[in-house]
């Protein structure tokens, strides 16, 4: 891991941009033996770098496969301070360190996207998807 040098994680706005939900439901040909998975997947947008903040837009969405029950998107633009003594660092250099650190950086924003969620899915499911309050990467599946 590397040092966190770059970024000043105690400064952290986040920005509710967008949610969305779509009521998928059962669809008529699902055979009653297939295997059905909840899955979260985060993605990252850096959206500007100047001499004192970045800006990024946070998403994570929920859905299952197959393509069953719902899909749910939260959006959120974050504002993180760059720390002082750094202001020149290259922007390869910041962004190395988001990426090793997304979890710790991104902290507040994931754990309001997992809140807003459950919040939802907890008027349409029986019971309310939590997420983790950790980044996930979207893995490929060869299934879909």
């Amino acid at each position: 891991m590397i040092d966190q040098k770059f970024i000043d994680k105690s400064s952290v706005k986040v920005f509710l941009e967008k949610v969305s939900y779509q009521n998928i439901g059962m669809p008529a040909n699902l055979n009653r033996d297939s295997v059905v998975s909840s899955r979260t997947a985060d993605s990252y947008e850096i959206l500007s770098i100047t001499d004192k903040n970045m800006e990024l837009r946070f998403m994570r969405k929920v859905f299952f496969t197959p393509r069953v029950f719902m899909e749910a998107n939260v959006q959120m633009r974050v504002k993180l301070k760059l720390t002082d003594q750094e202001r020149n660092a290259r922007e390869e250099e910041i962004k190395s360190e988001l990426a090793e650190k997304i979890d710790e950086l991104l902290q507040l924003p994931i754990c309001n996207a997992s809140f807003i969620l459950s919040s939802i899915t907890s008027v349409s499911m029986p019971l309310p998807l939590i997420t983790p309050p950790y980044f996930l990467e979207e893995e490929d599946d060869d299934d879909d």
